[in-house]
């Protein structure tokens, strides 16, 4: 077996469940738990409307409150791709600090606003 686990000794040998399957590295042995309830973690996919800017769509997916495959549609091209970019792998919270309030060209918002706006839109949907 790879990435630092060894074979399980003989002594387990008799592990024949999902519950019962035991892991080992070189330092100890671990088993899991089968009263931990196992949880599929699926990303839900939101698209926004954004207003007052050249953006016409935002659409992006949260997993666990992480931000992943954010896309403008319109907007200027380089910064909506920068900022698309930059929020992979973010939470969605500290995306929304950095980016609310954010303004274009005296407007009031922005595309970065607007993709907060969208981001807290989506996280009080998703509770």
């Amino acid at each position: 077996m790879g990435s630092g686990f060894q074979k399980i000794p003989p002594k387990y040998s008799n592990i024949k469940t999902y519950s019962d399957i035991a892991f080992t590295n070189n330092i100890s042995f671990y088993k899991i738990n089968p009263n931990k309830e196992v949880q599929n973690h699926m990303s839900k996919q939101f698209t926004y409307s954004p207003k007052g800017v050249c953006s016409r769509k935002i659409s992006f997916e949260l997993d666990d409150g992480k931000v992943k495959n954010v896309h403008f549609d319109g907007g200027c091209n380089g910064n909506t791709k920068g900022i698309a970019a930059l929020a992979e792998g973010m939470s969605a919270e500290e995306l929304i600090s950095r980016l609310r309030g954010t303004d274009c060209r005296g407007r009031g918002t922005s595309c970065p606003d607007q993709f907060a706006l969208a981001l807290e839109q989506a996280l009080n949907e998703d509770k």
